[in-house]
């Protein structure tokens, strides 16, 4: 008596060598279907368990995480996409094209990049792009895009992250050292910096 697939089967035994090297074929194959079968389910439940988390850690991600296809038409969003493109609900973006979030500055080349994406299966970044939600508030973000396959068909899987702050405070700082670099050159008394010995600035005072 064997089991394949949960259903029992009754071998006869047969008297004659042949039939029961037969039967032993039988039993061992069955045996090895069996054991292949069992690592099929497995192989299956784990890769079920991996989309699973792959899709959580997708979901948890405090980065925008999309997904458009081959019409630049967006397929896929997480919450943290939503929530930076203007809206609390994912449902709000599917469907749209991925130029509507793009500030027109960077049409042309966002397009470019897209199509470059989707033709080759190559990975793009673009650094402090600007960006615009849905009210028409605007953003600055560091974008990565890489090519997959969404449902049989090209696609692109995009991750934004939010660097406006970052961008402010370079901005910032950039002011400050021009507004401090315009006051020692205006200032009346002299002022020098030197290095090992070498004067290596002077203010006009100074001079």
């Amino acid at each position: 008596m064997c089991c394949f697939l949960g259903i029992r089967v009754k071998t006869v035994m047969a008297r004659d060598p042949e039939s029961v090297q037969n039967v032993d074929a039988l039993q061992r194959t069955l045996a090895r279907l069996e054991v292949e079968l069992a690592a099929v389910r497995q192989t299956n439940e784990n890769l079920r368990d991996s989309e699973s988390l792959d899709r959580r850690l997708v979901e948890l991600s405090p980065d925008a995480v999309y997904v458009h296809d081959h019409d630049q038409r967006i397929v896929f969003i997480n919450q943290a996409g939503a929530t930076l493109f203007g809206t609390p609900s994912p449902s709000h973006i599917i469907g749209s094209l991925v130029m509507r979030f793009i500030h027109p500055e960077f049409g042309e080349t966002t397009d470019r990049r897209i199509n470059q994406v989707l033709r080759t299966g190559s990975e793009v970044k673009y650094l402090a792009q600007r960006r615009r939600r849905l009210g028409g508030s605007e953003y600055f973000g560091d974008v990565t895009a890489t090519a997959i396959h969404w449902q049989g068909q090209p696609g692109a899987l995009v991750v934004v992250r939010d660097v406006t702050l970052n961008k402010e405070y370079e901005e910032k700082l950039r002011d400050s050292g021009a507004q401090y670099r315009k006051l020692v050159e205006l200032s009346p008394e002299a002022i020098y910096v030197h290095k090992q010995g070498r004067i290596v600035f002077c203010n006009a005072a100074g001079l």
